[in-house]
């Protein structure tokens, strides 16, 4: 429920109701084994700072924005990154495959200097979704469980995670040079978008090593990363 509460002089005040709407919650949650994982193949790994039940979820395709490039971007073209993850959005609907978005900051912020300023539609067919925090840029996840866009990504099932560096005494792991040697396909499945700073790429993992999240909800962790041994 989102009300406003408007106080008059004498001390008395009037509750206005603005919206009422469902939250979807688990009533039981199992736990999830989570695999050793080597560091060099771990992507990352955070503690409670998600949403969504226990889970195992093979990525097919990750798409990263780069924090740097999005935040060198003037003001009036951030919007560009916006559009582009759109057209990612659409190009893989109806292929089946799992989809992970990971961005700076906020997503689907009405401030583009604060994030991705993205709407639903422009994510609906993503899995995964992860917000991470840039704090030398001033990037920052912003866990608002009563956000619309946050009820629309329960509502639509996708699995929530916020990477931050100050989480106290659970801090994070995250690997940004985790592609460092792998070339981003964006180029290629769409030729004929301009990609301002190479601050999108997009990549397809290995279908014989995919891209793993497991997240244990009773356990309050998320790990994602290439788990098992390489076929190499």
């Amino acid at each position: 429920i989102e009300y406003t509460l408007n106080f008059k002089e004498d001390g008395s005040f009037v509750i206005n109701l603005l919206q009422c709407r469902p939250l979807c919650v688990w009533e039981t949650a199992a736990n999830q084994n989570i695999p050793e994982i080597s560091k060099e193949d771990m992507l990352f790994w955070v503690s409670r700072t998600f949403m969504g039940n226990s889970a195992k979820i093979s990525i097919d395709v990750a798409v990263y924005i780069d924090s740097s490039g999005y935040h060198a971007l003037p003001y009036n073209r951030k919007s560009l990154i916006a559009g582009i993850i759109g057209k990612i959005n659409r190009y893989y609907a109806g292929s089946g495959k799992k989809l992970m978005l990971i961005s700076p900051g906020r997503i689907g912020t009405s401030s583009p200097e604060l994030g991705v300023a993205v709407n639903f539609s422009d994510i609906s067919n993503f899995s995964v979704i992860c917000e991470y925090e840039d704090a030398e840029i001033g990037f920052m996840p912003e866990l608002s469980y009563g956000s619309h866009m946050f009820q629309d990504l329960v509502e639509s099932e996708m699995f929530y995670v916020a990477i931050m560096s100050r989480q106290g005494k659970s801090p994070c792991v995250f690997n940004k040079d985790f592609w460092a040697a792998e070339q981003s396909i964006l180029s290629s499945i769409l030729p004929d978008l301009q990609n301002p700073l190479d601050t999108v790429r997009v990549y397809e993992t290995n279908p014989e090593r995919p891209l793993s999240l497991y997240a244990d909800f009773k356990n309050e962790t998320v790990t994602c990363g290439l788990f098992g041994k390489s076929s190499a």
